[in-house]
């Protein structure tokens, strides 16, 4: 009994630490995802021996459950580029083969582990606990990070000091229907101490979330995904210029998005796409049809400020 619960509690343990390991010395997922098949598969074939069973039979179960785990439930892969006093990285959202969130994933890595332990001569159910295990404790506590937000990239820069000077985040799918708007949102380049988004808008929200009356859930969204936004809300630094490429989030009509994020904070500054932001980069509006030119309102401290650009 004392055994098992050892083994039971340094399993756990270890399965948790090597999540957090990859984590800290990987930025790419697929790196990320081959050191803890190897990792999970060795450990588990170490304890599955250790307990008198076959070390292959561990050592398929662990590493098969976590390769699933992976798959299933994608992740985040990271890259960086220095250039004089500036660094600025990339990452964007692997997406994931399965459905269901966690749940998916956990039993995707069950499953996975109980055949590859069947299959190294084992016992299935004992390989199903393995993976169970390795997926649970290991990929849906430290899984892909901003999947409920659908945020697809961010790219930010950072100066020699460590400090965010530019960052922007790309809400558009790679879907049939927004592969054009995604990509423009992917090629254009970052604005210099300005927060950009792109994303589906509405007056009343963007990022997935058009309720004024939940517009907290807004700001959450922003907290999590967006350094910049987490500086100015903390008080690291006293202004931010965020500019949303998102169709109407500048339209005025009554209190909208923009008007409620600048009176939160005093020191932001919008600039928000006052009709549809297109996949050329332009914002536009159809009149008496025909295509016109659109623009950009800008909005502090809760009101327009009576002012209109056009950004490229």
């Amino acid at each position: 009994m004392a055994k098992a619960t050892f083994i039971g509690a340094a399993s756990a343990a270890v399965t948790f630490g090597l999540g957090s390991a990859a984590g800290s010395l990987f930025s790419n997922f697929y790196s990320q995802a081959a050191f803890q098949a190897a990792a999970h598969g060795t450990f588990q074939g170490g304890m599955t021996a250790i307990s008198g069973g076959k070390f292959w039979s561990g050592f398929a179960a662990g590493a098969l459950s976590s390769i699933a785990a992976s798959a299933w439930g994608g992740g985040l892969t990271s890259t960086s580029q220095t250039n004089g006093d500036i660094t600025t990285f990339y990452e964007r959202t692997v997406s994931g083969l399965g459905f269901g969130g966690d749940v998916g994933t956990i039993a995707f890595g069950a499953v996975s582990g109980g055949a590859g332990a069947y299959l190294a001569g084992g016992n299935f159910w004992q390989g199903a606990t393995t993976g169970l295990v390795v997926s649970g404790l290991n990929h849906t506590i430290h899984g892909g990070e901003n999947k409920k937000n659908s945020l697809y990239s961010r790219r930010y820069a950072v100066d020699k000091n460590g400090n965010v000077i530019s960052e922007s985040l790309n809400y558009f799918s790679r879907s049939k229907a927004d592969i054009n708007l995604h990509n423009r949102a992917e090629s254009e380049p970052l604005r210099m101490n300005e927060l950009t988004i792109y994303s589906h808008g509405s007056p009343r929200g963007f990022a997935n979330s058009h309720n004024l009356n939940a517009s907290g859930n807004l700001v959450d969204i922003l907290y999590e995904d967006s350094a910049m936004w987490r500086n100015l809300v903390n008080g690291e630094i006293k202004s931010l210029t965020m500019v949303l490429k998102s169709c109407t989030t500048g339209f005025l009509n009554g209190n909208n998005i923009s008007q409620y994020l600048t009176n939160l904070h005093g020191g932001l500054t919008i600039y928000a796409a006052a009709q549809n932001w297109t996949a050329s980069g332009t914002v536009e509006f159809t009149r008496g049809g025909k295509v016109q030119n659109g623009w950009y309102n800008i909005f502090k401290n809760g009101s327009w400020t009576k002012e209109s650009v056009d950004i490229k």
